[in-house]
């Protein structure tokens, strides 16, 4: 299964690991990548040379995106998903929470994060 596949509604999940480790800096990024295996790697590191110049909202979009996936799937650890869902429909009304809540229904079906 391809951790990178499109994401519906954006960029694919490859184009937003990109960013975040771009955002993230050489340190941090270099220790992140090597969690991946090498093609995946090769992957990233393709996306992130044909990368030159960014906008800064995308980036900012794709960190807090990341940011609240990452957040909700603590969430989930800690108190399971009903709690989760409950947290995210409190914090971010329905409608945002019911898009959140279906894309951490798909990531924790697939094997790892798109990101």
């Amino acid at each position: 299964m391809d951790p990178f596949k499109s994401i519906p509604g954006g960029l694919s999940g490859r184009k937003k690991v990109a960013l975040v480790l771009i955002a993230l800096g050489p340190e941090l990024a270099s220790s992140i990548l090597r969690h991946f295996d090498e093609t995946e790697v090769e992957k990233i590191a393709l996306e992130i040379s044909s990368m030159k110049e960014t906008e800064h909202d995308l980036v900012n979009n794709t960190l807090d995106e990341f940011y609240q996936l990452t957040r909700a799937s603590e969430l989930m650890a800690l108190g399971g998903k009903d709690y989760a869902e409950q947290l995210l429909k409190e914090a971010f009304g329905t409608q945002k929470s019911t898009r959140l809540v279906g894309r951490m229904n798909h990531m924790l079906k697939s094997s790892s994060l798109p990101f």
